[in-house]
């Protein structure tokens, strides 16, 4: 109950607490006033004798929408397998759920396009970390390539990049040069063993 003296003027100072999860809008609220001079008099003629304010707000969007890329990189810097593993650790500093989606593009030295691999969409809760392992299993001759990630997650579909570097090799040719030059080694030893043979005789 509040307390007003004869011919005075009180300034009443109100907050109104919204609901976290409340939708972004106008909203009102309405307070209501019966002089009395008891609460409980007050209480019982609120009903039919109230005077009755509206107090009209707005509730603002003040969601914040920011996904953070923690690591971006392949399983194996250099691999020997058919299939690729590039892994993207994401984290949402924001504070509402997002939705998320993209894409891993391969190219060559040359900046040839190699490939390119899908990332599914998933939802991604607010202070949510994932690590997200994405397969690619193109067929690519052996060399140095570039992995460029584009992730567009939000509302406004915002983009995030980066960007890694791979080796493949190709072990069936590495081997097959493996013995190719120890064979010419072999013989070009053997020659030169005959050849120091013969002018020392």
């Amino acid at each position: 109950a509040l307390e007003i003296n004869p011919a005075t003027t009180t300034m009443l100072d109100l907050a109104v607490s919204v609901f976290p999860f409340a939708k972004t809008g106008f909203y009102y609220a309405d307070l209501t006033f019966v002089p009395d001079i008891t609460r409980s008099g007050a209480e019982k003629r609120i009903n039919s004798l109230g005077k009755t304010v509206r107090l009209n707000f707005e509730v603002l969007d003040d969601s914040h929408e920011e996904l953070e890329l923690v690591e971006f990189r392949t399983e194996e810097q250099f691999g020997f397998n058919s299939t690729t593993i590039f892994i993207a650790e994401v984290k949402n500093s924001g504070n509402r759920t997002l939705s998320l989606s993209g894409a891993i593009r391969v190219s060559d030295r040359s900046g040839k396009q190699a490939g390119i691999v899908d990332i599914q969409s998933i939802e991604l809760g607010a202070g949510q970390s994932r690590t997200i392992r994405t397969p690619f299993s193109e067929s690519i001759s052996m060399g140095k390539y570039k992995a460029y990630l584009a992730v567009h997650y939000g509302t406004d579909s915002k983009l995030l990049q980066d960007s890694a570097f791979f080796w493949i090799f190709d072990f069936k040719k590495i081997s097959l040069i493996f013995i190719l030059g120890l064979f010419c080694s072999l013989i070009i030893a053997h020659f030169l063993h005959s050849f120091t043979e013969r002018f020392s005789n």
